[in-house]
């Protein structure tokens, strides 16, 4: 989470608009969860989140504990899409259903 923690800092040119008022992040599959992450412990440097077919709060094997997100520091502004038949990143959290035949299927020459 480092790196991510830098991006905002490299592009603060001196601008008077304050770094959370033009930051937006977007993260799709992992790093939609990244986003989630990021946003949640960070909550303060962003105008507002997006994303798209990422899952958090969730575990692979019901003996692991469940991972969840901490409380943000404040309300913010989320667009959250994600298909309950994704078969790749589950709607309800867990293991994919079989990533390899659908890498398998989804495979171009």
């Amino acid at each position: 989470m480092k790196f991510t923690t830098l991006i905002p800092v490299r592009f603060n040119d001196g601008r008077k608009v304050p770094l959370h008022q033009r930051i937006y992040m977007v993260g799709l599959s992992n790093g939609g969860m990244l986003a989630y992450r990021y946003a949640a412990e960070r909550t303060v440097r962003l105008a507002a989140c997006a994303v798209v077919a990422g899952a958090i709060d969730s575990r692979i094997d019901s003996a692991d504990p469940v991972w969840t997100l901490p409380v943000p520091d404040r309300p913010l502004p989320m667009l959250i899409l994600h298909g309950d038949a994704d078969p790749t990143v589950p709607y309800d959290g867990g293991a994919p259903t079989d990533r390899w035949e659908f890498l398998r299927r989804h495979q171009t020459d």
